[in-house]
């Protein structure tokens, strides 16, 4: 469980985590305290602490599966390309990938892209979405298509 007390005030009151509780509410009824972990991405110098300052990965557990939520570029005038409220990723744990170092989650647990392990019609909104900023409904649509592949069973 998370206390929210240790979330950094810059990231409970960024768009992009704001957005992503309400839709983790929404769509899975899940309140995000309840999460097993956060990381905050913002170390390192004071450029870097202000380039990264709203970008978080968010650990929790839903349908038994262990999944990492990542917000980049949260920041509210957006990056170059993404808009304000940042990137949104979605990875589930991987129980078949151990050996590969690129997709080890701040946790210790590995994780692959939810792109990489639905259909060809939900990774094209996946991939859309994912290169576009961030409002509370590209968030919901996101966290559905998770819900539907965890509903599945195919983890």
């Amino acid at each position: 469980m998370i206390d929210r007390n240790k979330i950094p005030v810059h990231i409970l009151n960024s768009l992009g985590f704001n957005n992503l509780e309400k839709a983790l509410k929404n769509v899975f009824d899940f309140n995000i305290k309840d999460a097993d972990m956060i990381y905050v991405r913002a170390q390192g110098n004071q450029n870097e602490k202000e380039l990264y300052k709203d970008d978080f990965r968010l650990y929790l557990k839903l349908y038994n599966t262990k999944v990492e939520i990542v917000i980049e570029d949260t920041r509210e005038f957006g990056g170059m390309w993404r808009g304000a409220g940042g990137n949104l990723y979605l990875s589930i744990e991987d129980i078949s990938e151990k050996h590969s170092p690129w997709n080890k989650g701040n946790d210790g647990n590995y994780y692959n892209f939810l792109i990489y392990l639905v259909s060809p019609e939900e990774v094209d909104f996946l991939k859309h979405e994912g290169a576009l900023g961030k409002n509370e409904p590209a968030i919901e649509n996101s966290l559905l298509i998770l819900k539907k592949y965890l509903e599945k069973g195919k983890q």
